[in-house]
């Protein structure tokens, strides 16, 4: 989905580190709201790597209520870049739980969620080595 978006301008990085990711999160406030507890905190380091190479993900889903149904991880690293994320409505929510958070009561997990072969399939995909 890469040829969807324009190019980011992105500059100033900062090292992410997990300290810095944890302040960020209890720290700043956001558009929108967390629908799940925790985040991997080396998912977000990998998107935030791909986004800085140029990288481009689908759009993050919306809720009504302003909650995040999909793209927690992407909608974080783009925040660390000062970049608004796109979004689009989700769909209905089926079993009608409504679970909103607030970013600084989200635990910022060290486990990575994608399995090895994920994380094999988003380098072929995304890495601009």
């Amino acid at each position: 989905m890469r040829e969807k978006f324009q190019p980011l301008e992105i500059s100033n990085h900062v090292e992410l580190t997990y300290e810095y990711a944890q302040l960020f999160l209890t720290s700043n406030s956001f558009k929108f709201r967390p629908s799940q507890l925790k985040i991997s905190y080396p998912k977000i380091v990998r998107i935030h790597r791909r986004y800085m190479d140029g990288a481009r993900y689908s759009e993050i889903k919306i809720r009504k209520d302003g909650g995040i149904s999909d793209g927690h991880h992407r909608f974080i690293s783009l925040a660390l870049l000062n970049v608004d994320a796109n979004t689009v409505p989700a769909g209905e929510n089926i079993t009608k739980e409504e679970l909103l958070l607030e970013w600084k009561n989200i635990i910022l997990d060290e486990n990575d969620y994608d399995s090895l072969a994920e994380r094999r399939r988003y380098e072929e995909q995304y890495d601009m080595e």
